[in-house]
Parts: structure tokens; C-alpha cells; sequence
């Protein structure tokens, strides 16, 4: 890795790292290079949830960051941000994730 990334090889290096699920890595490298955009995507696919809001914070990307919040099932917040951008479709969406995922508690709790 360390020679990949000295010879500027950023996507190849990252690419590697994510052959083998090791998202952090990548992320980090990606960070490193300073592609926030890049880094909050691997962070987020390794379920490195607050590392990818603050980069997408970095990035002023508020699309990704309610993404983030769906991910970890924080469904309000998800909501407030595309009702805030008017993605009304997308608060459709997530309102809709959010009663399966009452549900589903429910039924649970009867077992």
C-alpha cells in the first residue's frame, strides 16, 4: 500500500484495500489525498458511520449524510435532511423504512 500511495497510485491502492473489505483503509487513504467525497462512501460502506458524516460534512454533501442516517436506522434525521432539500419522494421512502422497522420491532416483542 505504502508504495501505491507514494507513486500517487491512490485508486489502485483503495481498489486493493476494498478487494478485501478493509473499507477503513480506504477510506483513510482516500481522506489522506483529500477526496472527501471518496472517503465517506468507503467509511460508510464499512459501517464507519460517524467518520462518513463528517466527511460528507466536509463536502457539503447532505444527500450522503441523510444516506449515512438511514443506514444506521436514525430515520428522523434522514427525514428532516430531504425534507430540507424537498426530496419528497425520498421522505416517502425513508417514512416508509420507518414504519416496517416499527413493525417488525412489534412482532418481535411478541416472541
Amino acid at each position: 500500500m505504502d508504495y501505491l500511495i507514494e507513486k500517487d497510485e491512490i485508486e489502485d491502492a483503495t481498489r486493493i484495500c476494498r478487494q478485501y473489505k478493509n473499507y477503513r483503509l480506504a477510506a483513510q487513504i482516500y481522506e489522506g489525498s483529500g477526496d472527501y467525497g471518496s472517503a465517506a462512501k468507503d467509511y460508510r460502506e464499512g459501517k464507519i458511520y460517524k467518520d462518513a458524516i463528517r466527511c460528507y460534512e466536509k463536502v457539503g454533501d447532505e444527500q450522503g449524510i441523510a444516506r449515512v442516517y438511514e443506514r444506521m436506522k436514525e430515520f428522523d434525521k434522514a427525514v428532516f435532511i430531504w425534507k430540507k432539500l424537498g426530496k419528497t419522494k425520498e421522505v416517502n421512502r425513508v417514512l416508509k423504512k420507518k414504519t416496517k422497522e416499527i413493525r417488525e420491532k412489534k412482532q418481535l416483542e411478541l416472541f
